[in-house]
């Protein structure tokens, strides 16, 4: 085949034939050239093509970022509203604690006042008991009747007085012990609520650093 095409060239002047040489030359040379243009064309659009689809890729990303960005900080939020709610709670509690202490304090002094009214009470009501057996025997000695003497009035006062401080006391006793009940139960809510709002500012300063680490993220995201 090569003869056929070399056939044309026949009957030409060397110097034409050299002509046409450098021609066909160049005409390869422009070939190889295009190409190797080619081959970088392509490259270039297929680099093209990988860069806008790693753009499109990190803009997905630094959405997905800014939602969660703000998902934290709505819970961020909603921390800081947990933990101004436990913060009040726990001072009404503290406040409360402190009644509840004076209550108890109030009650402690009247529980030995009491104490030390029945005790002289029953010292009255022993002296007077005393008297009165000293008197039955001292009747008893004699030839009459003996009979049962009757209560005096002091002895009955006495009576009814040692009664009702006895009463009181036992009252008195109650209420300390319903008190310091009380006072159990609010200082076991006050720790458990002191301890859930060491966990909310332990839970709000990771979600603060995290939501930092966001923030830093997407702006980098925004600046490529």
């Amino acid at each position: 085949m090569s003869w056929a095409v070399e056939e044309w060239k026949e009957g030409l002047c060397p110097r034409v034939l050299q002509k046409i040489h450098e021609l066909e030359s160049q005409v390869g040379k422009l070939k190889k050239e295009r190409q190797q243009r080619q081959f970088q064309l392509e490259s270039l659009e297929a680099a093209l093509e990988k860069q806008k689809q790693k753009v499109e890729n990190e803009k997905k990303e630094a959405t997905t970022l800014k939602r969660e960005n703000q998902s934290l900080m709505e819970l961020c939020d909603s921390l800081e509203k947990a933990k101004q709610k436990i913060s009040h709670d726990l001072q009404a509690k503290e406040s409360q604690v402190n009644i509840q202490l004076g209550q108890l304090s109030s009650s402690r002094k009247d529980i030995e006042r009491l104490e030390q009214e029945l005790k002289r009470c029953k010292c009255e009501l022993e002296r007077s008991q005393q008297t009165s057996t000293a008197g039955d025997l001292s009747f008893s000695g004699t030839p009459q009747k003996s009979f049962t003497a009757p209560l005096t009035p002091v002895q009955s006062h006495n009576d009814s007085k040692f009664e009702e401080l006895e009463e009181k006391y036992k009252k008195e006793v109650q209420e300390r012990k319903k008190l310091e009940l009380e006072l159990r139960t609010i200082q076991a809510k006050k720790y458990k609520s002191a301890t859930s709002t060491k966990l909310f500012e332990s839970q709000g300063d990771c979600s603060a650093s995290g939501f930092l680490k966001c923030v830093f993220m997407a702006a980098r995201k925004d600046t490529i």
